[in-house]
């Protein structure tokens, strides 16, 4: 009976009282090297891309003309998957397309935006530009009239871009302030 209780043969479990073999430990730990030398590449390439986003953004916002400036964001983008600075990335670029004049580009950046940023007041201002309504669709246009009072309220929330000069940004803000309060008067 001691002996059944003692030994590997009657304890019931005989794999956990006897050691692996030399040739299985090695292949264990061979295995485990390779996995780990598999990973690090991949988090060196996720590191890296990061590294390379921060760069274009900070190369974008350095930039002295408008022009420059949306060329460089756009390059910015392109690499920027789920970054927090896309956000700031876009109100750039809806900011300058806006500022030169090129109303389809501004758009286009707006509805990004605010897919990104429900609510956003710079994209609702931008959105709501020259909007034609119908004058007896009275539903609609107490519906425009309500997101454009909520984009009002929240103009002063909003927080300055990543690189954005602080006189730059107060600009931005009034105006985007005056496009709404504008286009909620003619609503």
């Amino acid at each position: 009976m001691l002996e059944n209780l003692t030994s590997a043969r009657g304890s019931g479990n005989p794999v956990l009282l006897t050691p692996w073999p030399w040739h299985l430990n090695v292949l264990c730990h061979l295995i485990s090297i390779f996995l780990c030398m598999c990973a690090l590449p991949a988090c060196a390439s996720s590191q890296s891309s990061e590294v390379n986003g921060l760069t274009a953004y900070a190369d974008a916002i350095k930039q002295s003309t408008i022009s420059d400036r949306i060329t460089a964001m756009e390059r910015y983008l392109a690499m920027a998957g789920g970054s927090r600075l896309k956000t700031d990335a876009l109100e750039f670029l809806v900011w300058d397309h806006m500022r030169l004049g090129h109303q389809a580009q501004s758009v286009q950046r707006a509805r990004e935006l605010l897919r990104m940023s429900p609510g956003n007041p710079l994209a609702i201002a931008v959105l709501n530009q020259n909007v034609q309504e119908q004058p007896d669709d009275r539903r609609a246009v107490l519906d425009r009239l309500s997101l454009l009072t909520a984009a009002v309220n929240r103009v002063e929330q909003i927080t300055r871009p990543e690189g954005m000069l602080p006189g730059n940004f107060m600009v931005m803000r009034q105006q985007v302030k005056e496009m709404l309060s504008g286009e909620a008067g003619l609503a």
